[in-house]
């Protein structure tokens, strides 16, 4: 408990100002949960019950280069949304280059099939951050992608504990219920209601407020879900320790893989 005070203490405020006001310190954060959580991802593979081969350097390596390219596509006149295309395609024939190099032949689809799929699941993922920084009122987004997984988050724990009795996903995440996820929907809408009628969304159409609300409730739930299931698979408990209390960064930001890009694509769609 001590431990989980501690970083929120330290964490909130930090986040919250990399969030508004850094530049260079959000590159440099979303660069960091990206390589982090890829890390953990890669480790989870290895030790877990299957022992499962990866070649992490260049997961790693291809992961961080992701959000490079697209501030180097928002900087630069010269590059193209190809140069991204392009990108992904160099990587995918140095990696099998570099698998034909080694000459492994047992294993050697499920080691490039887990090693890219960490990098589409964590690096592309997280990497919407920067993009919604770039959308109107992009800042403002951010912050409140985190505040409403917060109150989801919060509103799931405290709502199944006190009431819940039907169980949401047994075999993957047994604590969970079916009351505890609709206060995790119910809490997001409420928030962003409150957002528009008391803080800083006065002009956001009130239909939004439901629909933004429930697609982060629905879709963080979702992300959560899919982490747990991950870790049921490969038998491990927490993706790591690294967060005092809060198991590893892939458990601390899980929501946050869906909501991010779902959020963005909503914004875009909508124009909002």
């Amino acid at each position: 408990m001590i431990g989980r005070l501690i970083v929120a203490i330290l964490g909130i405020p930090v986040l919250m100002w990399i969030m508004l006001k850094g530049e260079i310190s959000l590159v440099l954060f979303v660069e960091l949960i990206i390589g982090t959580a890829l890390y953990e991802f890669y480790k989870m593979l290895e030790e877990g019950k299957e022992s499962i081969n990866v070649s992490k350097k260049i997961g790693i390596i291809m992961g961080l280069s992701i959000p490079i390219l697209q501030v180097a596509l928002q900087k630069s006149q010269l590059l193209s949304s190809k140069t991204i295309i392009l990108g992904i395609v160099a990587s995918l024939i140095i990696f099998m280059s570099y698998q034909v190099f080694l000459g492994k032949i047992k294993k050697g689809l499920e080691n490039v099939s887990y090693t890219l799929f960490g990098v589409m699941y964590i690096g592309m993922m997280f990497s919407h951050l920067l993009l919604i920084k770039d959308l109107e009122a992009g800042r403002l987004w951010l912050l409140t992608a985190f505040l409403l997984i917060w109150a989801s988050d919060s509103a799931a724990y405290f709502v199944g504990i006190n009431i819940g009795k039907h169980k949401l996903a047994p075999k993957i995440s047994p604590k969970k219920s079916i009351e505890g996820a609709i206060g995790g929907v119910v809490a997001p809408i409420l928030s962003m209601l409150l957002l528009k009628y008391v803080l800083y969304f006065p002009n956001i159409e009130l239909i939004h407020c439901f629909g933004i609300g429930i697609l982060v409730g629905v879709f963080g739930q979702i992300g959560d879900l899919s982490e747990s299931l991950l870790k049921r698979e490969f038998g491990i408990k927490d993706s790591s320790k690294i967060l005092l209390g809060h198991g590893g960064v892939l458990d601390r930001f899980d929501s946050l893989l869906f909501v991010a890009p779902v959020l963005y694509y909503y914004i875009l769609i909508f124009g909002i």
